[in-house]
């Protein structure tokens, strides 16, 4: 049998550790988010993306925090829930940040491995789908959309 020091000690023990991997782990997604604002800008400033762009991801960000503090408020109060593929959705379409930062500070869906792998699969496919729409074959289909489109 443990005694209560030794017990103490481990529960001590383990909390640095968790809070060392929390620190790293917001660490890892500031960078994340602050080298995609930085790289939207730059693609702007080389008008390899429109100046939108970067306030479309703000905006999707801030809707896709929004359903993550609903979907918490829900889970609290026993409510109808926003679905994980929704929330998933959101993050595909350029709100991953805003998840990123709900999951952290919102503590919510943090826990769920699965779902975290889905978030993070979420995050290389809308950055991927950004570093090919920078490239010249992507900024060919964009010009071609927006032949389309006029």
């Amino acid at each position: 049998m443990m005694n209560k020091r030794a017990t103490s000690t481990s529960n001590t023990r383990q909390h640095h550790w968790h809070q060392f991997w929390f620190n790293i782990s917001i660490s890892l997604k500031l960078i994340a988010i602050i080298g995609l604002t930085l790289g939207l800008l730059l693609a702007c400033q080389q008008q390899r993306f429109p100046l939108a762009l970067p306030v479309y991801y703000l905006a999707i960000s801030l809707i896709t925090w929004l359903a993550y503090y609903r979907d918490k408020r829900a889970a609290r109060r026993g409510h109808w829930r926003t679905s994980e593929n929704t929330l998933q959705l959101l993050s595909l379409l350029g709100g991953w940040p805003g998840a990123l930062l709900a999951q952290h500070y919102l503590r919510h869906k943090s826990q769920k491995r699965a779902f975290r792998l889905g978030l993070y699969l979420m995050v290389l496919l809308n950055l991927g789908a950004l570093v090919w729409l920078y490239g010249d074959t992507g900024q060919a289909a964009l010009t071609w959309l927006s032949q389309v489109l006029d």
